[in-house]
């Protein structure tokens, strides 16, 4: 285990993972994005991540609509 600079018990973890989802532990910052992120790459798939992670910063709950984080915060002001 030592050539891979990992315990032995991380390599038997990853090994009995079925899934990635498996191997997280806590909870994920992207979750309530998730399906906004989806929609937009398929709409625009070569927007640059960054572009994604500054629209998720602008508002730390989530989307609160369909129509994502942007929205959510023009609708939150009115």
């Amino acid at each position: 285990m030592t050539r891979l600079r990992l315990a032995r018990n991380t390599v038997k973890k990853y090994a009995a993972a079925d899934r990635p989802e498996q191997l997280i532990h806590g909870p994920i910052l992207v979750a309530p994005f998730r399906e906004y992120l989806r929609r937009r790459r398929e709409r625009e798939p070569d927007l640059p991540i960054w572009t994604l992670l500054q629209e998720m910063t602008l508002t730390p709950a989530g989307p609160t609509n369909s129509n994502g984080p942007t929205e959510g915060v023009v609708n939150k002001t009115k």
